[in-house]
């Protein structure tokens, strides 16, 4: 579904990936932008069919939210600098100051239980909480309790956790960077905020990773928010179409019946 592009394209762990390119006779891709750096490492190749493939499972019920309820939002994400979680501490922080309840769930890993910033996870309004990494079932049980999902990478090139997200109903709030506008059902929620980096950037520190504009994240955010179940609509329509395994299998019937 990619290359390990950001490490240079002729590390070792692209070894298998190039193998397998050369030697399949279709490429599923998770997004355009995947395609696009793994054509730049190892050429182009006849064939290949893009897919936004998702989980087919998709919830019966959906979050409802008013004015001055608590917004809860789930960011899943291992620890990496270029996975901002830094910047999803701090718009958190940013949401409680003003004048919202929040409580947000990390799934993966964080450096430390004080947080990236080393700064209290529980204040005035606020609550972060990582949950550290979890099975399909755990990760469902908090997909059900949030009303959004946050994938604020930097130049992440196939995303998966946006497509699971989407598939357990929740709006997802992206940056316009890497992979990410290719697997949002629509441009409404991206923060236009990152250039296109299309050659190897080893992102290790969190000071070189490009900061969320505020002001451009919070007009998305009032805006999925005082529209939650529009938005929910959107994202049904998005995975029932284009972005689930049954419809992602059929592309792929369909490739080798025209082969």
């Amino acid at each position: 579904h990619g290359v390990h592009w950001f490490k240079g394209f002729d590390v070792p762990q692209n070894e298998i990936l190039k193998s397998n390119f050369e030697e399949c006779d279709a490429i599923a891709y998770q997004s355009k932008f995947a395609r696009h750096m793994t054509e730049k490492a190892f050429g182009i190749k006849e064939g290949p069919i893009v897919l936004n493939a998702g989980i087919p499972d998709f919830p019966q019920t959906r979050q409802t939210w008013k004015e001055g309820e608590e917004i809860r939002i789930a960011v899943c994400a291992v620890w990496r600098a270029w996975k901002r979680l830094h910047e999803c501490e701090r718009l958190a922080r940013e949401i409680a100051t003003r004048g919202r309840k929040v409580k947000m769930y990390v799934v993966g890993r964080s450096p430390t239980e004080k947080g990236l910033y080393g700064l209290p996870l529980h204040g005035d309004n606020y609550d972060i909480e990582y949950l550290g990494m979890m099975n399909h079932e755990t990760m469902k049980d908090i997909y059900y309790q949030c009303h959004l999902f946050l994938q604020l990478s930097f130049n992440d090139y196939s995303p998966a956790t946006c497509l699971e997200a989407q598939a357990w109903g929740l709006p997802v709030i992206g940056s316009n960077s890497g992979g990410i506008p290719d697997e949002l059902g629509t441009v409404e929620t991206i923060v236009d905020s990152d250039p296109f980096i299309d050659y190897p950037f080893n992102i290790n520190r969190e000071d070189i990773v490009p900061l969320i504009d505020t002001e451009k994240f919070f007009i998305i955010f009032e805006e999925v928010m005082n529209n939650l179940s529009y938005y929910q609509n959107k994202t049904r329509e998005w995975v029932e179409t284009e972005a689930n395994c049954i419809r992602s299998a059929q592309r792929v019937i369909e490739l080798y019946e025209r082969t």
